[in-house]
């Protein structure tokens, strides 16, 4: 039984033996971590809580069409950081045909 290479193309033979494919095999193993729920830090929450006290704020101390539209523009933007605070990481130049990398 040889040693798994992380960096085996999803559809050859799987190293350690078993004759099947390697995404059937040892890589549903990585498939499987890689779907894992990711655990929150929390950080999202408190940003959403500071921006209700801040609209709030703002509200009773200016106008409170200030403070909602305070409050719609840091929703919108902890909703974007939210989103793309982890981006998925980047794909192999492997023997996937949608890595090609055209001009570079």
């Amino acid at each position: 039984m040889s040693e798994i290479d992380p960096n085996t193309p999803r559809n050859a033979p799987c190293p350690c033996g078993s004759g099947k494919k390697y995404k059937r095999c040892h890589g549903a193993e990585e498939l499987a971590a890689a779907d894992a729920p990711v655990e929150s830090d929390g950080k999202v929450r408190t940003a959403f809580i500071v921006a209700v006290l801040i609209s709030i704020g703002v509200g009773v101390a200016f106008e409170p069409d200030k403070g909602l539209a305070f409050f719609a523009v840091a929703i919108i933007g902890i909703g974007a950081w939210s989103i793309f605070r982890n981006p998925p990481p980047p794909k192999s130049g492997g023997d996937d045909a949608a890595a090609i990398n055209f001009g570079g």
